[in-house]
């Protein structure tokens, strides 16, 4: 039986688990050799090309010589933010912390860490988790019946 492309990045998805994170092309390959034995896929060059798991997706591993300062530079974000929910504007005084160069660089890394499933997800003080519930929210900036953002006395 052969699988669709989409049926079978959604099948990849499932079956890497977060903490896998990036996933390299060598890994990727023998992931889509295995579903091409179990699946019949076709043109899996196709799915190599599109790796939407590799470490250039996340615009933090641009060349295999940075992986082991990219394991570090992921490390130092982790130690470094608080305790979620995290306030409004936190990530200014995180990357000069950190050294960072951009903040796309450190929102990268955040958001590969929530993807890993060691943070939430984050939207207007309020913590969702991977499958889109309420799991927290500020207490000093969301009002807790309707969720809503409390209105900004200034």
């Amino acid at each position: 039986m052969q699988q669709s492309l989409i049926e079978l990045i959604d099948d990849i998805k499932n079956n890497i688990t977060s903490n896998s994170l990036p996933v390299s092309n060598s890994n990727l390959s023998k992931i889509v050799n295995n579903f091409e034995s179990k699946y019949g896929v076709i043109n899996k060059q196709a799915v190599l090309k599109s790796n939407p798991y590799k470490e250039v997706s996340y615009s933090i591993n641009p060349s295999k010589s940075n992986t082991r300062n990219n394991r570090e530079f992921l490390k130092k974000v982790k130690e470094n933010l608080p305790l979620q929910p995290w306030p409004p504007f936190m990530e200014r005084e995180l990357v000069q912390k950190i050294g960072c160069t951009t903040k796309e660089n450190f929102f990268d890394a955040v958001n590969l860490l929530i993807q890993r499933g060691e943070f939430y997800r984050q939207k207007d003080g309020i913590l969702y988790d991977k499958n889109g519930k309420v799991v927290g929210y500020d207490e000093n900036r969301v009002d807790k019946n309707t969720l809503k953002l409390k209105e900004n006395p200034l």
